[in-house]
């Protein structure tokens, strides 16, 4: 019976953590795109009880249950070579797990290989959100794509800021 109680204890305790943390990314930004992982392989790797321990899938669909909730544009992407491509001109570059840098041959591009990671994921939500034609529609909270402005001003388009704003609760 105890040993029930604390299990039931820390999985509270993650299930706060994760909520907690994907309010704080809704309030960060208003577009969020996350590689789509395969949370079951991930849990038959090497690294098995660290993964179930994290809770990757419990966080990635509390993430978009929280983004549905405020009105927040949530994608996932397809996570395949994300750390293997450079952001910057979009080449190949193969390298270990033990390398933590990124480091392009092609063009010169240097970062850290996690940062390499979120830019292609950036990348990739953005190709797929202009693909699918999704720019300007209405989500499922009668909300347009909440934050595609602010990330054109973001990247240097000169899109207007004033369409970008907090849905009104009352038409």
């Amino acid at each position: 019976m105890e040993v029930a109680r604390m299990h039931h204890r820390i999985a509270n305790r993650r299930k706060d953590f994760h909520l907690k943390t994907a309010h704080k990314l809704c309030d960060q930004g208003q577009t969020i795109f996350a590689e789509d992982l395969n949370t079951k392989g991930l849990t038959r790797g090497m690294l098995r009880k660290d993964c179930v321990d994290a809770a990757f899938g419990q966080f990635l669909s509390l993430t978009e249950w929280v983004c549905w909730k405020r009105g927040v544009y949530f994608a996932k992407v397809n996570p395949n070579g994300t750390s293997q491509t450079c952001p910057n001109c979009f080449a190949a570059v193969s390298k270990g797990l033990e390398v933590r840098a990124h480091d392009c041959p092609e063009c010169g591009y240097r970062t850290h290989r996690d940062h390499a990671a979120a830019e292609m994921v950036l990348h990739r939500g953005l190709e797929n959100v202009v693909a699918q034609g999704l720019w300007g529609t209405e989500t499922a909270c009668q909300v347009g794509l909440s934050g595609v402005y602010d990330l054109d001003k973001w990247r240097g388009a000169g899109i207007p800021n004033c369409e970008i704003g907090k849905p009104a609760l009352y038409p």
